[in-house]
């Protein structure tokens, strides 16, 4: 049998291997601007209480609280903003079922105007006979412009996008060169299998009796016919020999070998599984 850098399947490895490698590295550079994105959604939200709404003018938002009433009626709830003078006004839709067993809710809607000016306002909804209301804290913007300014999201800022939304788009861009990553990562473990090659994607150095030694981990699928204390060739991923190591275990379909050598090893590394009736 040729040696396997002579055959055009080696060519080939070596083409699908750098578009494999460019295909994990663009899946590694999306997937890292999807979770910076994600981060910067989680860092606005907590940089945001639960009692805090934004609005831009002529928006809308809906909110919610607990009842504290059996039989609630309209008359019964009292809103109260502050500063009283306020554009904005609250909507209410009514009451219903809490999302707990036995538990009444209020739902509304909070309304801002068009041609509103960019103010803060507080907003307590209450009920009659209760001491203590709910508070919200009311963020209105007059313009997108005013709200980028002002929110703690970066990507909100400088480009006027959603970080989540964002995310998502980084995340779901990353799918198809991780598709791609792993359709040539199959397609290429077979060409060396071809090859009678196996990559190295473990190296261990440690001392013994002759000397310090490495320890190499390679898959043995097409070298089953191999036995303990054969050597085999090991090479450097560009073709150059590196020396010999000889097998020391086999164990689930996994070669660990030995080698002395003072040529650096290191994971991608080949090993030529050559049979001696090759």
């Amino acid at each position: 049998m040729a040696e396997p850098f002579s055959s055009p399947l080696w060519s080939l490895w070596q083409s699908r291997r750098t578009q494999q490698l460019l295909a994990g590295k663009l899946c590694a550079c999306l997937f890292l601007c999807a979770l910076l994105a994600l981060f910067d959604g989680l860092q606005t939200l907590l940089r945001t209480d639960a009692d805090e709404i934004t609005l831009l003018a002529g928006q809308s938002d809906g909110i919610s609280g607990p009842c504290p009433l059996q039989n609630p009626v309209r008359s019964d709830l009292e809103v109260r903003f502050n500063p009283a003078d306020t554009a904005l006004s609250f909507e209410l839709e009514g009451f219903f079922a809490g999302y707990l067993i036995g538990n009444g809710m209020w739902r509304g809607n909070i309304i801002a105007p068009k041609e509103l000016a960019t103010a803060d306002v507080s907003l307590v909804v209450a009920f009659k006979g209760s001491p203590k209301g709910q508070k919200f804290r009311i963020h209105v913007y007059a313009s997108e412009d005013d709200l980028r300014s002002q929110t703690p999201s970066l990507i909100l800022r400088y480009f006027g996008l959603q970080a989540f939304a964002v995310a998502a788009i980084f995340a779901m861009a990353a799918l198809l060169p991780a598709l791609i990553n792993v359709a040539l990562g199959r397609k290429n473990l077979k060409l060396l299998q071809e090859l009678r090659l196996a990559e190295i994607f473990r190296v261990q150095s440690k001392p013994t009796n002759k000397g310090e030694a490495l320890f190499l981990w390679c898959s043995a699928k097409g070298g089953e016919q191999l036995r303990n204390g054969q050597t085999l060739p090991v090479f450097a991923i560009s073709g150059e020999p590196l020396g010999e190591a000889a097998i020391v275990s086999q164990e689930k379909k996994v070669f660990c070998l030995s080698m002395q050598t003072a040529l650096p090893v290191s994971s991608g590394c080949l090993v030529y599984l050559k049979h001696d009736a090759s």
